[in-house]
């Protein structure tokens, strides 16, 4: 019941940095807002799924192989 094998979950790809990470897509994506690190200022919100590592877990795994595409 890893985030690797959920069907909510997404990872990312084309970077070696990206390798065993990816976004949970259960809910929407959430609003932020980050602190610009000069001024401490905040910069323009925006949306984003949160980013977990493919061997982490939750209480909403569902499975991919449960999935039936009809």
């Amino acid at each position: 019941m890893k985030c690797k094998d959920c069907r909510f979950w997404l990872a990312r790809t084309g970077d070696v940095l990206n390798d065993g990470v990816g976004e949970c897509r259960r809910y929407a994506a959430r609003p932020l807002v980050e602190a610009d690190d000069v001024e401490r200022s905040p910069v323009s919100p925006f949306t984003a799924w949160p980013l977990t590592l493919d061997d982490q877990f939750c209480g909403d795994f569902a499975s991919r192989k449960s999935v039936s595409w009809v």
